[in-house]
């Protein structure tokens, strides 16, 4: 039943762009701006702020998830699924922007793609050097944003359900966007956990759809560290899945891609991607190993 859950919730969400997404980080953040200003002293910072803004509503869920299993013959407990499943899932306005993004490129009217890049959340409002450090940064974020918002979704789900999914959210939200340093910091930590067996897989994945050998070459060191970020073994992966001859290292930006191909060539990775995740999926189902 999972299987089918996520499957009719991707196939909807993609299908009309539904901007629930948007509207669970905008939650997320007002639940962090209240528990920051009513718990006490330190309990307002760090574990504190993040036991009460993130692990709390994930227990909240699991636990109605528990009590309402039975009402209505099932179909609470499946509209909660359901619901559950359309925050977590996407990014709302980002396909009309991302192709704003690329005309733009294509167009070689940077500050205009900028604004788009920003508006999406791929780049920061700090001054950026060039135009191929801008590209650059958005190559990584969109697969950055890919991987948390829909690979690492569909894994925690299919492993525990609504609160699998709703987790993952919610903690890589609170590593990137929370309104302390300190809650960053911590949920920084969790989502390293979090995410380092979906972003091996999906790496993995990249190399089964792309240059094997190249994928497989760039990011095994970083694939079987234990410390390894999850961003650098995607960025590693895909970049060798494409055929890049590497990626930019910080500070030393030398990304030039004047017809933005590189970018719809990661996303057709992604898309092939998903399709491999869904066939696997669907066969493990039915062979009852799901």
């Amino acid at each position: 039943m999972r299987f089918v859950l996520l499957l009719l919730t991707y196939v909807i969400q993609r299908r009309f762009n539904m901007a629930l997404g948007r509207q669970l980080d905008g939650w997320a953040l007002s639940l962090q701006h209240w528990f920051r200003h009513r718990l006490p002293g330190r309990a307002s910072h760090g574990w504190g702020l993040f036991s009460a803004a993130v692990v709390l509503p994930v227990l909240t869920t699991g636990l109605v998830s528990v009590l309402i299993q039975d009402w209505l013959f099932g179909m609470a407990h499946l509209f909660l699924q359901l619901f559950i499943l359309f925050l977590a899932l996407g990014s709302p306005l980002q396909k009309e922007q991302f192709n704003a993004y690329l005309d733009a490129w294509r167009a070689q009217n940077y500050e205009a793609a900028y604004r788009y890049a920003r508006d999406i959340g791929y780049v920061p409002d700090a001054p950026l050097k060039d135009e191929a450090q801008l590209h650059w940064l958005v190559w990584r974020a969109f697969l950055e944003q890919t991987f948390s918002r829909y690979f690492s979704v569909f894994f925690w789900f299919m492993a525990l359900g609504a609160v699998g999914a709703l987790a993952t959210r919610l903690v890589n939200h609170a590593a990137h966007s929370g309104q302390t340093e300190s809650l960053r910091a911590v949920a920084a930590r969790v989502d390293h956990l979090v995410q380092w067996i979906p972003s091996r897989l999906l790496a993995l994945t990249f190399a089964l759809v792309g240059n094997f050998v190249e994928a497989v070459r760039n990011s095994l060191n970083e694939m079987i560290d234990p410390s390894g970020a999850s961003s650098r073994v995607l960025q590693q992966a895909a970049a060798g899945a494409l055929g890049m001859r590497g990626i930019p290292e910080q500070g030393k930006v030398e990304f030039q891609d004047k017809d933005a191909q590189s970018l719809l060539n990661l996303r057709d990775l992604l898309n092939r991607s998903v399709l491999v995740w869904f066939m696997v999926l669907a066969a493990l189902v039915l062979a009852g190993a799901w």
